[in-house]
């Protein structure tokens, strides 16, 4: 693997998003000290009818024409990421009108979730001005898992391509897998992307009945059925363990505590900042920021958390596949299709990776007192 190209591909990919991160900051930062939250607040109250007129609307109408602004803001910085730098490292080759169409979408889609979110927030803030930052953590973490509940039969197909595995003798393999590890067989599907990249994906997704393993039509076509199987057992590791619950969990902590950090930053800074009241639209920028700046905070034990998880999922394969030696060809092919950094630096693993290094993945995979 061409480790000098996979670490000017990721470093360029991780100045892409500070820049772009940093950039929003300042910018609903200036937003905020300038006097713009309060006016825009001001504006659309006497637009909608006056506060009593507007309680309703005005958070939804607010935190939308806010978040359209950020991401009018990071178009261009998508752009340079999923387009210029993927046909530049020949990872795919994105059509521009049909990147610039799916982006726009979601970003419409994203302005609607925010817009809802806020909507939420003001309206528990004015009902539980005390606790409502855990009424809302809680509907977010249901929420989640809902969504993630529905996402393989629901959701997906509605987005991507999904088609039963219709390999006879894969679908023994797998079959036999299932049967080594005892868990009853969870359903294989094949996702087709539709893209002219020649990344390969598997992954664990749903909840309970729900539960689904899709591998992609790359992964399918270009791995041998002995490295599929290595990585299927991989993901039933994830299964085994509870990962999904266990990252739910810490991620319900996580909303809770940046919830609580927003409502405290609210509180203390916002009559700084012109914030008159938790009635005040112009809170809205302020607890984003503070609820986002929390979360960012937290990401190193969020992916502190992941690696654990991807660690014991491998050990858990190599225990369990038939061919142990396919899940080490599988991991190298895999990092060397998403250029995957062999050693980064410890900040970079602490803020940015979710996954282990594959250096390390692949030693301990060659380290037999710690492959059981």
């Amino acid at each position: 693997m061409n480790e000098g190209k996979a670490t000017r591909y990721h470093r360029q990919r991780r100045r892409a998003r500070s820049a772009a991160a940093i950039g929003g900051v300042t910018l609903l930062l200036g937003f905020l000290i300038v006097g713009g939250a309060a006016a825009l607040g001001d504006a659309l109250h006497l637009w909608l009818g006056g506060p009593s007129g507007a309680r309703w609307y005005a958070p939804a109408c607010y935190a939308g024409l806010v978040w359209l602004g950020l991401e009018a803001w990071l178009l261009p910085f998508r752009f340079y990421q999923s387009v210029v730098l993927e046909r530049r490292y020949r990872l795919s080759e994105p059509r521009a009108l049909s990147w610039l169409t799916t982006t726009l979408t979601t970003s419409i889609l994203n302005v609607a979730l925010v817009a809802l979110a806020a909507t939420i927030v003001f309206t528990a803030r004015f009902w539980w001005p005390a606790g409502w930052w855990i009424a809302c953590g809680g509907l977010l973490s249901v929420t989640t898992l809902a969504v993630t509940t529905l996402a393989p039969g629901w959701i997906l197909p509605r987005v991507s391509t999904i088609r039963p595995l219709t390999r006879p003798t894969l679908q023994r393999r797998l079959a036999a897998l299932a049967a080594r590890i005892g868990v009853p067989p969870i359903p294989v599907a094949e996702l087709l992307a539709g893209s002219s990249g020649r990344r390969a994906y598997a992954s664990l997704v749903g909840l309970g009945a729900s539960r689904r393993i899709l591998l992609s039509e790359t992964f399918l076509t270009d791995y041998s059925d002995a490295e599929i199987e290595a990585v299927t057992a991989h993901e039933l590791g994830h299964h085994v363990h509870r990962d999904l619950w266990q990252t739910a969990l810490y991620e319900l902590g996580v909303a809770l505590v940046s919830l609580w950090v927003a409502e405290r930053a609210a509180t203390t800074m916002g009559p700084w900042m012109g914030v008159t009241g938790t009635t005040d639209l112009a809170s809205l920028p302020l607890l984003g920021l503070a609820a986002g700046a929390t979360t960012v905070m937290a990401a190193p034990l969020g992916h502190a958390l992941s690696r654990h998880h991807e660690r014991r999922a491998d050990r858990f394969a190599l225990r369990y596949c038939s061919e142990p030696a396919a899940l080490a060809s599988s991991l190298r092919r895999l990092g060397e299709q998403h250029l995957a950094e062999a050693r980064p630096s410890l900040m970079v693993e602490l803020f940015w990776h979710s996954h282990p290094p594959l250096e390390r993945r692949l030693a301990q995979l060659s380290t037999p007192s710690r492959a059981g």
